[in-house]
């Protein structure tokens, strides 16, 4: 078991002086949200997603270096194998892998110099349930505003609508000022003549003018 370890630690040990041995290593995701690795997920990176939407989810290897990570393993496995090779022949005794193989079910398959094997867990499991929906996120700031679309067509004017209660009487308005005499009017036909009158009383008789000349002294 102690053999087996020592071995497990040698291969990264070994991975990872291969990895630090190399300029860069350039390691693709199966799935990348920052669609235009930008380095912010951003609204931009939802056609990313949009183009996907509704498919069925078939899940990808990883890519090390445009290798998917099982092929990245056999190679990085032949090379330790050569590696062990070398030091096998200035040494006495050597021991390292002998072969990498490929299960039917996706697992690498280690033989090592002695006759032991060592199987890795399945690299690309079986596509699992789908987790809960998370909570949404904050709104976004508002956009700026854009410009004004042109004018609608004019609407059917609606129905009249029914006639509202008569409202209150206002206050009684102060009196306006007195307008002009009018033209007066044409006079109209003479009405019919009265009845007579009663007979009035007789009057008294007056004096003779001979005795109004006597009543002025003409006789002296």
């Amino acid at each position: 078991m102690s053999l087996l370890k020592s071995t497990v630690a040698a291969l990264l040990c070994l991975f990872a002086f291969s990895v630090h041995a190399q300029t860069t290593v350039a390691v693709d995701p199966p799935y990348n949200p920052d669609a235009n690795e930008d380095g912010v997920i951003g609204s931009s990176d939802l056609m990313g997603l949009l183009a996907v939407f509704g498919y069925d989810f078939v899940p990808e290897s990883i890519f090390v270096d445009g290798m998917t990570l099982e092929e990245y393993l056999i190679e990085l496995t032949a090379w330790v194998a050569e590696l062990e090779g070398q030091i096998g022949s200035v040494t006495t005794v050597g021991f390292g892998v002998t072969s990498v193989e490929l299960s039917d079910g996706g697992a690498l398959v280690f033989t090592f110099s002695d006759g032991t094997t060592l199987t890795t867990p399945l690299l690309v499991g079986e596509q699992g349930e789908a987790g809960p929906v998370g909570p949404a996120g904050p709104a976004g700031p508002a956009g700026p505003q854009g410009e004004p679309g042109p004018q609608g067509e004019q609407g059917v004017a609606g129905a009249t609508g029914p006639e509202g209660p008569m409202g209150p009487t206002g206050p009684q308005g102060e009196p306006g000022p007195q307008g002009e005499q009018g033209v007066a009017g044409a006079t109209g036909p003479e009405g019919p003549a009265g009845p007579a009158g009663p007979q009035g009383p007789a009057g008294i008789t007056g004096a003779s003018a001979y005795e109004l000349w006597l009543s002025t002294g003409q006789d002296r």
